[in-house]
């Protein structure tokens, strides 16, 4: 049996309303029903009704906006059953939102808010419930089948300290708007590897693409680092940087392949930088334990460099509903007709390709904060300089306005 909080507020049987729904031909305002009519999810009944265990499923607004009411209703049914699973989910993989670039990332909790769901766990296991909270934020949670994919309440709180942990460590540091996105790109690219986890088909994104499965796993693909650096830059809630999502789709002749990126919009009096530009660790991730980053080449790069790829493909912007799902291909003109070559970035408030003596200097400061001895910063600045030279070199043609394309001259002219 699976309860949700229907329309009124009242916890109601899932199975039971949408299986009304079906017999009625009715659309529902709730989100959880209509999405299963929409999806032609057909109602989970046996015999039982299932209810040999009991699922109470609810959003994450939902349970810090009706505590009172989940906890006595929980204590009610845990005198006849105790094989109850409590889920926060929804509905993240299945409701569009036309602000959802903006949105708050899945499984992302204050530190007051963890606190409270732990005594909530405290609160069921007093009342003889052994199972853990369960968290289903990228789906609906609509039977039994589902609670195996879901994360436990450790999970969620490891991914949390994580984030906190590095917004302690910037604060502390006192870095710049621009020193801190560094940071953040830093610490992504070297503590993650770009991969699968598990085969991404159905439930197995999950596993790929949510802040959860990075903590744990120590790898993701480019969904995952998008959403852990909006995660930081959310929680680090500087006024002078701002963090979207957003979808991608390479256009070539013969492929086309998705990807996911954050655009930054970042204003730092230090170094007179201001603007928006695209910031992608996935790119400059490594692929394993044993290989080296590939430098800070996709650290707050040109927006326009999306349009000179180095295999002549095309880069489109996709409508999306979800970090994890594309939709369609936005490649038109202002009369609605197909362009291949519609330059989307100049929609966007570029600012101005950030100089390379400029990222010399910050990268300076950021490992000036890390480390003591001057030849040591010298060294991985210089690293870490060359490293990104040849990563862009090798991404794009020489058309692009990314100042590392210039770096081996410029070296030689010093």
């Amino acid at each position: 049996m699976v309860l949700y909080l229907n329309n009124v507020g009242e916890l109601a049987d899932y199975n039971k309303d949408l299986e009304n729904a079906y017999k009625n031909n009715q659309q529902s305002e709730n989100e959880r029903i209509q999405t299963a009519l929409d999806n032609n999810y057909q109602p989970n009944l046996d015999e039982n009704g299932n209810a040999d265990e009991i699922i109470i499923a609810v959003t994450k607004k939902q349970f810090f906006e009706n505590q009172n009411l989940l906890e006595e209703k929980i204590k009610q049914l845990s005198l006849t059953n105790k094989n109850i699973y409590f889920v926060i989910d929804g509905p993240s993989a299945e409701v569009m939102s036309k602000d959802y670039d903006n949105a708050p990332i899945e499984y992302t909790y204050t530190k007051q808010e963890l606190k409270t769901l732990e005594n909530f766990q405290k609160k069921l296991n007093a009342l003889g419930i052994k199972n853990p909270i369960k968290f289903n934020e990228y789906f609906y949670t609509r039977s039994k089948n589902d609670i195996d994919d879901c994360w436990d309440l450790k999970y969620v709180v490891k991914a949390n300290n994580t984030i906190d942990n590095l917004v302690k460590t910037i604060r502390e540091a006192e870095y710049s708007p621009y020193e801190a996105m560094i940071a953040i790109h830093k610490f992504a690219t070297v503590n993650f590897c770009f991969g699968d986890n598990v085969d991404d088909t159905g439930k197995g994104v999950e596993k790929n693409s949510s802040i959860v499965s990075m903590a744990k796993f120590k790898k993701t693909v480019c969904v995952g680092f998008a959403s852990f650096v909006k995660a930081v830059v959310d929680r680090l809630d500087n006024p002078n940087i701002k963090c979207q999502t957003k979808a991608l789709i390479r256009m070539g002749y013969t492929d086309i392949a998705c990807h996911a990126l954050c655009l930054v919009d970042i204003t730092d009096d230090k170094y007179k930088i201001s603007g928006q530009y695209f910031e992608d660790p996935a790119l400059d991730a490594r692929k394993s334990k044993r290989h080296l980053t590939r430098g800070i080449a996709h650290c707050l790069h040109p927006i326009s460099d999306l349009d000179y790829d180095i295999n002549g493909r095309k880069l489109r912007f996709a409508k999306t509903n979800t970090r994890t799902l594309f939709g369609d291909v936005e490649w038109k003109d202002g009369n609605g007709i197909p362009n291949p070559t519609t330059k989307y970035w100049r929609t966007f408030k570029q600012g101005s390709p950030i100089p390379l003596e400029t990222t010399e200097k910050a990268l300076t400061e950021f490992y000036s904060k890390l480390l003591d001895d001057e030849d040591d910063i010298c060294f991985l600045v210089d690293e870490e300089m060359m490293d990104s030279a040849y990563t862009i070199t090798d991404m794009l043609n020489p058309n692009a306005n990314n100042p590392f394309l210039n770096y081996m001259a410029e070296s030689e002219k010093i």
